[in-house]
């Protein structure tokens, strides 16, 4: 079975987000929590993709304590299949700004799930291989409430594949999966 087979399988339908088509492109717009006002879309999305709404994993409150973001995590998780590798896309939103040790800790949080997937996947589904490979960004995305403000993105000469270093984006209402993934095709 392929990643996206068993992730498939294992989230519940509640929280996965389907994609719709434009264009001959999937797309979807991810809401932020609590501000109906406030969104991003992203386009073209390749075939093989899961969108998953991340907070639907109810918070480890009643294990964890509130030291160094435990119980925190992102809104949501891209996990697409491009050129025979899996790439898994962790997405905060937030309105304003944000505090960056906060947005990396939520990152670090939704990172957690996914390995919490992966050793589900490993035990339950017997797949070794599940998400081994699988390449990991990080993306937080500030401002999300409509402005007319230009899009900005705060380019770095590091990939975006850690937790504290997120690709940096603000004012935007329509991002590119390619550019989020850093990835071509």
């Amino acid at each position: 079975m392929s990643d996206l087979d068993i992730l498939r399988e294992m989230i519940a339908d509640s929280a996965i987000i389907p994609p719709t088509v434009q264009y001959g492109k999937g797309v979807v717009v991810l809401d932020e929590p609590g501000a109906p006002d406030s969104s991003v879309k992203i386009s073209d999305l390749p075939h093989e993709c899961i969108v998953i709404k991340a907070d639907k994993f109810k918070s480890p409150d009643t294990i964890f304590t509130e030291q160094r973001g435990a119980r925190k995590r992102a809104d949501y998780i891209v996990i697409a299949e491009v050129n025979s590798e899996t790439v898994v896309i962790y997405i905060e939103l937030k309105r304003n700004k944000g505090r960056a040790f906060e947005v990396s800790q939520q990152l670090a949080g939704a990172k957690c799930f996914i390995s919490y997937c992966t050793e589900v996947g490993r035990l339950f589904w017997q797949e070794l291989d599940f998400l081994k490979r699988a390449k990991h960004r990080f993306v937080s995305v500030a401002h999300t409430s409509p402005s007319k403000q230009p899009t900005r993105i705060e380019r770095s000469a590091v990939l975006h594949d850690s937790p504290e270093r997120p690709l940096k984006v603000s004012w935007a209402r329509n991002l590119w999966f390619n550019h989020l993934a850093s990835v071509n095709g």
